[in-house]
């Protein structure tokens, strides 16, 4: 089937050519109302450490000076009466990012359009939006997964242990743990966990909400968006940073030559991680 434009089934009026499926919109439909597509818990992007935009971003990249990981970039030293007293500065390293552009662009018919019994136009406009954050939860998400500067490897499912492992990778290298994000089925052991069975404890209050809790002073995050099996500590004033130069931006025309309409959906954004040692991954099977 051709994707190219959305328009009316031709298998409707005996055409045995058919473009998209746009024929179950228009009035015969089974349905008068529209149901929408579930959507995932996107959690990640207000966890960044530092969010720029498009007015921190003069050029097409932008240098952020980071001040190194550890104690060593300062030292402080004993000096005896009469001596020179040593020099040490803070060191900084720089990392650099690059918004990439993403983007998608709806046609639909005018014919679509009048046919319809929905706002289809408006529809796929709003989905669009939507599948643009989704796009930059999966990116981060993907960057941490890659970046994380531990590993704590589970099993069949989590456990406290596994819990307060990761956690001390952090402490470890003076870090907070202050988020814990985790995917669907290690939700479901937390759940089951006697520990954090009572509402007191394991925050429950509301099952609508993305925030489920708090478990050893961290906000618990449950994200369907990353991998179920996966969960993550982090120090949400190190873990990443992102950058947008332009932020999500609607489009919309008249197409006169296809007698239609078109929109586009258009973003630039990058993310990386900040410092890979306030990042901690746990795994299950």
């Amino acid at each position: 089937m051709a994707k190219s434009i959305l328009t009316t089934d031709n298998a409707e009026q005996g055409d045995t050519k058919t473009t998209t499926s746009g024929g179950l919109t228009i009035p015969k439909a089974l349905y008068n109302r529209l149901i929408m597509a579930v959507r995932k818990n996107l959690v990640w992007r207000p966890l960044s450490a530092i969010a720029l935009g498009p007015g921190d971003i003069p050029g097409s990249s932008v240098d952020i000076a980071i001040v190194k990981e550890g104690e060593s970039s300062l030292e402080v030293f004993d000096v005896a009466e009469g001596a020179d007293i040593p020099i040490s500065v803070v060191e900084y390293e720089d990392k650099n990012l690059k918004p990439v552009k993403y983007g998608v662009r709806i046609p639909i018919t005018q014919e679509m359009i009048e046919d319809g019994k929905f706002a289809l136009l408006a529809q796929n406009v709003d989905t669009a939006g939507y599948k643009m954050a989704k796009k930059i939860d999966s990116l981060i998400i993907a960057q941490v997964d890659a970046d994380a500067g531990a590993t704590t490897v589970g099993g069949a499912t989590l456990s406290i242990a596994n819990i307060t492992e990761s956690m001390q990778d952090l402490e470890d290298n003076d870090y907070n743990p202050t988020d814990f994000l985790i995917g669907t089925e290690i939700a479901n052991d937390i759940r089951n966990i006697d520990t954090f069975v009572e509402a007191d404890k394991s925050g429950v209050m509301n099952p609508t909400k993305s925030l489920i809790g708090r478990i050893y002073g961290m906000n618990v995050w449950v994200s369907s968006n990353q991998n179920k099996k996966y969960a993550y500590i982090i120090d949400r004033a190190h873990a990443f940073v992102t950058a947008e130069k332009r932020a999500v931006t609607i489009n919309q025309w008249n197409d006169l030559v296809r007698d239609g309409k078109q929109a586009v959906a258009t973003m630039r954004f990058v993310t990386d991680s900040l410092r890979v040692n306030s990042i901690s991954k746990i795994t299950t099977t």
